[in-house]
Order: C-alpha cells, then sequence, then structure tokens
C-alpha cells in the first residue's frame, strides 16, 4: 500500500448546476477543474484512484458529485509521507487563469480556500508537472498518468464540436495520448466537415505516429485549400521524407498559405527532401523553381550546388536567380561561383 497525494484533472464540458451537501447548489462553468487529494487509509494511493475512475459508488467526498457530470482526463501522484494536497492547491490557484469558483470544495478539513481550481482552459502540463514537482521536493518523483479511454473520446468529442481554441486544445491532448488516438483519429479524416478533418490532421501530426504519413499525404489533393494547407503542416512535423514529391507539387498552387506551407514542410524534412527540391529547379513554372531553391538554401544540403548554380547564372527568373544566390551565399559557396 502506497500512501501519497494526487492531482485530478477534469474535463467538465458545458456549465454544469450541482448541488453538494453543505455547500449547497452551485452553478460550475464548462472547463478544466483540478482537484486535489490524498490517499493515508487501506489501499493507499491505488485504491483511492480506482475509487474515483468507477462511475457507480455512494456520493462521499465533494469530488464524486462533479465526476459524476464529467470526464477524468488525468492524474499527477505522488508516493510521500508528507501531506501535499494543501500545498499543491496554493501552487495550483496562483498559476495563471487559476480561480477557486466554489468556495471550500473539497477543503472542509484544512484551512485552503479549495482543493478544487477551476481554468477555462486546460494549463500547460508541462508547467503544472513543475509546479508540483517543486512541492513535493526532488525525493519524491510526481508521476502523471493521461486516463486514456475517456481522454481520448472526450477530447475527440471536441475535435468534432467545440469552438477554434477548445479544437485547438484537443489537437494537444490527444497528441500526448500517442499511438493510442491513431485510430480515432483516421477515422475523422472522413469527415463531412472539413474543419473536422483539417483538426484531425494536426492531431495526428502531434501524436508523431508513422501511421498518419500516407492518410496525410493523400489529402494533399483535398478539394478543401484549407486541409491541404493542414496537410502540408502535418507533414512538416512528422518529418514525412516520402511525402516530399507531394509537397513540391503544392509549390504551383495560387494560393501563397499554402506554398508557404508546402515550402516550410520540406525545410522541416530536410536532407531527405533533397532530391525532389532539386528536380523542382527543372520545373517549368519559375514560382515553383524560386520555392525550390530557397528550401534548399535554408537546408544548405551540398548536394544542391550543382542545381543552385545553374540557376543562379542562367535562370530566366530573376527571383529564382535571387534565392538561388542566397542559397549559395548562406552555404559559403558563393564566391567561389563567382570567380569561375
Amino acid at each position: 500500500m502506497e500512501k501519497g497525494s494526487y492531482l485530478l484533472g477534469i474535463w467538465l464540458g458545458e456549465d454544469t448546476a450541482l448541488v453538494v451537501g453543505r455547500l449547497g447548489r452551485f452553478c460550475l462553468p464548462a472547463g478544466y477543474y483540478v482537484y486535489v487529494g490524498s490517499a493515508r487509509g487501506p489501499g493507499g494511493l491505488s485504491a483511492r484512484l480506482a475509487r474515483h475512475r468507477r462511475q457507480e459508488k455512494r456520493f462521499h467526498w465533494h469530488v464524486d458529485y462533479l465526476l459524476d457530470r464529467a470526464c477524468l482526463i488525468e492524474t499527477w501522484t505522488v508516493v510521500s509521507e508528507q501531506r501535499l494536497e494543501c500545498a499543491w492547491a496554493r501552487a495550483v490557484g496562483e498559476m495563471s487563469g487559476a480561480q477557486v469558483v466554489v468556495p471550500r470544495f473539497g477543503a472542509s478539513d484544512c484551512r485552503c480556500p479549495a482543493h478544487l481550481v477551476y481554468f477555462p482552459r486546460r494549463p500547460g502540463i508541462a508547467r503544472l508537472g513543475a509546479i508540483l514537482q517543486d512541492c513535493a521536493g526532488k525525493d519524491a518523483p510526481v508521476k502523471h498518468n493521461v486516463e486514456r479511454k475517456e481522454g481520448r473520446e472526450h477530447w475527440i468529442q471536441v475535435l468534432i464540436s467545440g469552438d477554434e481554441d477548445a479544437r485547438e486544445e484537443a489537437a494537444h491532448a490527444l497528441g500526448t495520448l500517442g499511438e493510442s488516438s491513431v485510430a480515432s483519429l483516421l477515422e475523422l479524416l472522413n469527415h463531412d466537415d472539413a474543419d473536422v478533418r483539417c483538426w484531425a490532421i494536426w492531431a495526428l501530426a502531434q501524436t508523431g505516429s508513422r501511421q498518419a504519413v500516407q492518410p496525410v499525404v493523400a489529402f494533399m489533393d483535398d478539394a478543401d485549400c484549407d486541409v491541404r494547407i493542414s496537410a502540408a503542416m502535418a507533414l512538416g512535423e512528422l518529418r514525412a521524407a516520402e511525402a516530399a514529391p507531394a509537397l513540391v507539387t503544392q509549390l504551383e498552387s495560387c494560393n501563397g498559405l499554402l506554398i508557404r506551407c508546402a515550402a516550410d514542410a520540406l525545410e522541416k524534412i530536410g536532407e531527405e527532401a533533397v532530391p525532389a527540391l532539386v528536380k523542382a529547379l527543372e520545373h517549368p513554372k519559375s514560382q515553383v523553381r524560386m520555392w525550390a531553391a530557397r528550401a534548399l538554401g535554408r537546408i544548405g544540403s551540398k548536394e544542391a550546388v550543382e542545381s543552385l548554380c545553374q540557376v543562379y547564372l542562367y535562370d530566366e527568373s530573376y527571383l529564382a536567380q535571387y534565392y538561388a544566390e542566397e542559397a549559395l551565399r548562406e552555404m559559403g559557396l558563393l564566391e567561389m561561383v563567382l570567380m569561375k
């Protein structure tokens, strides 16, 4: 049995009225809630968290009423003889955006304002973890666990129906779930709403999964330009070398943002995108040659030097020549070319 303290990350999807014992009736706004507690009795942390995860139970603690209507997203735990819940509640309450919306919630046996803290948006997880660890000390490691099943289902729904800020948060959260969220996100790629497809693509990029590459490449031909932009950005995040030819094709686009995103993605892919970019230097459209030269300059590959020299010396497009010149200058080779 391990005794210690814990923190629950809870998502409430809509404004909700609750009646909780002596606290009475109140309305909780939709958003992210942090609840802190301790487990000192039989079963320790394991038993207490198992109880919080159960749907069917007799309501005893204040948080039971909230969990009946909300979704447990993640937990932090620390095994320690030191009681940390009050220190954690104070530290979390001082974070940017934190609010106590129900005074004394979860704090019946201490002097804290509350052990439930509200955030309109999920706080930075790295920052939250660092704050908890500072309170616990270096000899008591704080462990973070994502409640995968509940979290995935919740964030998928937010991705489908939330506003833009909520969808961005959901994409990040699904990304932290890694491979376990990939199958659900791949299903969303068939959604009728282009915005849902865009956010599903971006969430797939956050997972870092290689399973996402080929399905996302396919969306470089989507009828919706915003979807193509999302796909280009995602492929850059995934460093997907196999996507280089498809990204080069987007350099022909009439949409400036799509062109820039495709070029940026090729730069992120780096050396593995060089063969496709070198080939693009021979494209009949000067726009493609210009952006290919720009990307090659930022990659700085020596394999592209000969082709860049040809563009710099002989290309009919001033802009293509300009970016080829910049590329050679950045590689420290321009003077050598001029001397020939």
